[in-house]
């Protein structure tokens, strides 16, 4: 897989797994199985291009099922950690209206609960992104519960290495701080998982009365 900042967001289920820099250029999304197609992405109703489905069906059955067709779901895989990019390029979908933001916002945090489900994506590393991307959607009472979970979790352990700090801390200091966040996951996971599943609930209802 490109690095993050070479992919392109897939317009049915918003992740960045496009490896082209270019849309339209015949590239299938691993997650949805959507295939990029300009026409399609500029004309969500209309039932033409590379795709059987229109992209309104589309984005509506990922969220059913997890693909752009539910018959495709055995060939998609689940996202991972690399597929939420923090930098959002403000050309990557034309006419943006920020009731479309939230919606994207909400489809991706789906994507990532999901991934969070079967450790397709730790649940640490997940909820630490959800708190940086799901803030927007604090304005909705149903969702700030669960949003709230993942903030209390980022910041029980916002002291410990990331990736990208991994290389400013000693060996020792890197076993004893890997213990503890072994541990700190191993205490939580279970009940994270509950929210989790009740969270994408949610999410599904919201995202498919909204479409």
């Amino acid at each position: 897989m490109s690095p993050v900042k070479e992919r392109r967001i897939c317009h049915c289920c918003f992740l960045y797994t496009l490896n082209s820099s270019i849309y339209g250029i015949s590239r299938i999304c691993p997650v949805c199985r959507w295939e990029d197609d300009s026409v399609q992405n500029l004309y969500p109703l209309e039932k033409i291009g590379g795709n059987s489905v229109n992209l309104t069906t589309a984005r509506i059955n990922y969220i059913k099922s997890g693909a752009s067709k539910p018959q495709l779901s055995a060939i998609s895989r689940l996202p991972i950690i690399e597929d939420i990019y923090l930098t959002s390029d403000v050309n990557e979908i034309p006419s943006q209206s920020l009731e479309f933001s939230i919606r994207k916002i909400k489809t991706q945090v789906l994507g990532l609960v999901r991934g969070m489900l079967v450790e397709s994506i730790d649940i640490l590393e997940g909820s630490t992104l959800i708190s940086s991307i799901a803030r927007p959607l604090k304005t909705d009472p149903e969702l700030t519960y669960f949003i709230n979970t993942f903030i209390g979790i980022s910041s029980e352990i916002d002291d410990l290495p990331t990736k990208s700090t991994r290389n400013l801390w000693s060996a020792d200091a890197l076993q004893i701080k890997d213990a503890e966040r072994s541990y700190y996951r191993d205490q939580i996971k279970d009940d994270i998982k509950n929210e989790c599943l009740a969270f994408v609930d949610i999410l599904s209802k919201h995202l498919i009365q909204n479409s």
